[in-house]
């Protein structure tokens, strides 16, 4: 953990996080005595899939939920940890940004390589068939200035441009 970013509430310091797997976030405090002078630490967990968190008093001999805290204190936490759970289980989950054209010209403009084969190796992962069909048109006039359309019928009618069609789904 960055000691910059190490979080102190009510006395208590974060000394350990992770995320747990499944969909829960956890993380441990420093030690502290009670009024009797008992030491004992704080775990929290958050249950990302319930939206739920679980405030522990951890003894050497016993766990009991923790319902000292401030307001503050507690909400403090919440926050941070919904914030690392976020990251964490983006990361785990291996949920990415949604492909754009944005993200497509960057990955061109670094590479040596045609613009065919970015949209072959890239996942469309969040996009529809019909935005992966609009994106590659999109990709492809931008790149190399290709041209896509559709004929609507017989002989002599008028052509659908699908790069026109692809900018109106603003892509």
């Amino acid at each position: 953990m960055n000691q910059n970013e190490v979080l102190e509430f009510d006395g208590f310091r974060v000394e350990r996080e992770a995320f747990l797997g499944g969909d829960c976030y956890g993380l441990v405090t420093s030690c502290k005595k009670d009024e009797e002078g008992v030491s004992y630490h704080l775990e929290v967990e958050f249950d990302i899939s319930q939206a739920k968190f679980q405030f522990s008093k951890c003894y050497s001999h016993q766990v009991v939920p923790c319902n000292e805290l401030s307001a503050g204190g507690r909400l403090k936490v919440m926050v941070y940890l919904v914030e690392k759970a976020a990251g964490a289980f983006v990361r785990e989950k291996g949920i990415s940004q949604k492909l754009s054209l944005e993200k497509l010209k960057g990955l061109y403009q670094e590479d040596d390589v045609v613009m065919g084969e970015i949209l072959a190796s890239e996942k469309a992962d969040g996009l529809t068939i019909e935005e992966s069909f609009f994106l590659y048109i999109l990709a492809q006039n931008w790149a190399n200035g290709d041209e896509f359309s559709w004929a609507c019928g017989g002989v002599g009618e008028e052509c659908v441009s699908l790069v026109e069609e692809a900018r109106k789904m603003k892509l």
